[in-house]
This record gives C-alpha cells, sequence and structure tokens, in this order.
C-alpha cells in the first residue's frame, strides 16, 4: 500500500508515527509533501497530466529538493491520501441539543469549508483514490483546563462523515480518544512541550527554548498512525508506544526536541 501525505507542520508527527510503526507494516510506503499554515490553495491541478503541481516558487523548490522532478505528484500513483490540517469547527456540541435544521446546516458548512477541501477539490480534479481527512489536534494546556462538557470525543465526525462520504469519497478521522483530557483539549503528555527550536541546519537563528502546546509528540503520532493503519486494513499488533513526556521540563526528556 502507498499513502501519500499532504500536510501542515502537523505532518511532522504522522511522519515520525508511522516511521515508528513502519517495521510492523513493510508492505506500506509513505510519501509526504507537507509544508506549514495554510498553503493548500497554492497546489494546481493539471487535469492533462493528471498531477497536482505546487504554484509557489518558494514551496516548489522544497518538493523539489524533497522528491526531485518538478515537486509535483500524481494521486493515482497511490492508494490513499492522507490530508492534514484546517481546524474540527464542531467543538463542545452536544447532539440533540439543537434542531435538526441547525445540526445539518452545521455539517454542510464543516463539509465543504474545512482546509483539507480547498486540496481534496483539486485532487478529485485528476483522481478518484480514497481520502482521509484529519484536521489539526486540540491544544494542550499547562494551567488553563476547559470546563466540563458531554460532547462526544469524536464531536460529532459520523454526521460529519455521513456526508463527506459520499459526496467527496473521503472520511474525517478524529484524534485517538485516549489522547483527549476534554472533547476540546488534549492530555499535556501528547504535546510536544518543552523543545529546542532552531537548532537545526542552516535554521538563520539562534536556538531557542520554546513550550509547544500546539504540536504533539512521537507517541501521540504513534498513537494516530496506529489507528489510520487499522482503519486501512494493516495488522498492528502490540506495539512499544515512545514516552509521552510533553509535561516534563526539556531537560528531563528522554528524547529532547519535538
Amino acid at each position: 500500500m502507498k499513502i501519500l501525505l499532504v500536510g501542515n507542520s502537523h505532518s511532522a508527527t504522522l511522519m515520525r508515527g508511522f516511521a515508528h510503526l513502519a517495521p510492523h507494516c513493510p508492505a506500506v510506503s509513505l510519501t509526504a509533501f507537507a509544508h506549514y499554515h495554510r498553503f493548500f490553495g497554492f497546489f494546481a491541478a493539471d487535469e492533462a497530466t493528471g498531477r497536482i503541481q505546487m504554484t509557489h516558487p518558494a514551496i516548489r523548490h522544497r518538493f523539489i529538493k524533497t522528491h526531485g522532478g518538478d515537486g509535483s505528484f500524481r494521486p493515482l500513483d497511490y492508494d490513499v491520501c492522507i490530508i492534514i490540517g484546517g481546524y474540527w469547527l464542531w467543538p463542545g456540541m452536544v447532539l440533540g441539543r439543537h434542531s435538526r435544521a441547525f445540526e445539518a446546516a452545521l455539517v454542510e458548512e464543516q463539509v465543504e469549508t474545512m482546509h483539507p477541501m480547498v486540496l481534496l477539490r483539486k485532487i478529485r480534479a485528476v483522481s478518484d483514490i480514497p481520502a482521509l481527512i484529519i484536521c489539526n489536534p486540540f491544544r494542550a494546556s499547562r494551567g488553563e483546563m476547559l470546563p466540563d462538557a458531554k460532547a462526544e470525543p469524536n464531536n460529532g465526525a459520523a454526521l460529519i462523515n455521513a456526508v463527506l462520504t459520499p459526496r467527496h469519497d473521503a472520511r474525517l478521522i478524529t484524534q485517538p480518544p485516549e489522547t483527549l483530557l476534554h472533547p476540546r483539549q488534549t492530555r499535556l503528555e501528547y504535546a510536544v512541550g518543552e523543545a529546542m527550536w532552531g537548532n537545526w541546519p542552516n535554521s538563520g537563528f539562534e536556538p531557542y527554548l520554546y513550550d509547544d502546546m500546539l504540536h504533539m509528540n512521537t507517541a501521540y503520532g504513534v498513537l494516530l498512525m496506529r489507528q489510520i493503519l487499522r482503519d486501512l486494513g494493516q495488522e498492528i499488533g502490540a506495539v512499544d508506544i515512545p514516552p509521552a513526556e510533553g509535561h516534563l521540563p526539556y531537560a528531563q526528556k528522554t528524547r529532547p526536541g519535538p
């Protein structure tokens, strides 16, 4: 199975998770076209060649350095596409509290306006490969705890998929429930937490210590990637999960860095 991954900075977590799980699924490969922020609008579908081109010069140059060629990709060369990005717009919704018409309108808005749809529509112009959509994880926090809520951990994903799947042949995958402290907050231990940033070659600035509550660590990536691979029919048995140490200071972590 060949997996195409296109996404923002949260792709790194999933890539690390796949690297940890790769020995358990040797027949699966993953190719990633990753950048940061909301960059899907810079993609363009070339219906003549069936390829997705990157029109932004700097991002295209990055993809060329990583993958060679002209930095484009052909979705039909893969079995499934994972798109990562955007925000899950169903925070705190308690199903049944509002009218069915209101819930239907909210589902419609979510399906058609979430950022991954910008890319999915272009992929659909050149291919019909199945797609999985993963929104950004919920933030973690060291102090601010959200009030109790009765929303389900998947926050209405079943309603979204009832529209998304038949209309676009795609499914929304929500974050693993064991990583959630609250339906809108990730457990602190799964965040990157304190990490050194800017310590990679040619970063252009002095390294600094940053407490990252937005991005998730390798433990989170393994749990999410395992969920995805099992969803795709891969047999993933018992796996050692890396330490989830987002709550620890940088100096105490067994795996420094994000």
